[in-house]
């Protein structure tokens, strides 16, 4: 049926350009590319104020718990947020698997950091891995 007269033309679906495909991926990349770059930039900024303000002794110590935990994190990763992420549907009993598997996770890596301080402190001859390593592997729970 032609439009009538009186009708905007312009705000039919015809009427409206789209942009293309490639337009829209080159968008995000950049979109994504500068998010990356800006994340960066402010995690090199917040790792050099954490240098300045804490004496080599403790920012080692720092260090040394910090990588132990994202280790820990990212060996465990089993890609429950990716798939939550791309479920196409709003499924209730799935996210409470999700949820639950996330959970149990976190459990068991902060259960793993508590068993892994008493050997790494030993291997750092550092006796406040012992306090510091259950400490920190508690984010496991909330990630």
């Amino acid at each position: 049926m032609p439009p009538h007269v009186d009708e905007d033309v312009s705000a039919t679906p015809e009427a409206v350009p789209r942009d293309s495909l490639r337009k829209r991926a080159i968008r995000g990349s950049v979109v994504t590319a500068g998010g990356q770059g800006i994340s960066m930039v402010l995690r090199f900024v917040s790792n050099w104020m954490v240098a300045e303000l804490l004496l080599p002794d403790m920012l080692g110590l720092a260090n040394t718990v910090n990588a132990v935990v994202i280790g820990l994190q990212m060996i465990s990763d089993i890609g429950v947020h990716q798939n939550i992420i791309q479920h196409d549907r709003d499924d209730a009993r799935f996210l409470d698997t999700a949820f639950t598997v996330s959970l149990l996770r976190g459990v068991l890596l902060f259960l793993l950091g508590c068993v892994l301080a008493y050997p790494a402190s030993w291997w750092y001859e550092r006796p406040e891995l012992i306090a510091l390593l259950p400490v920190t592997a508690l984010s496991a729970l909330f990630n």
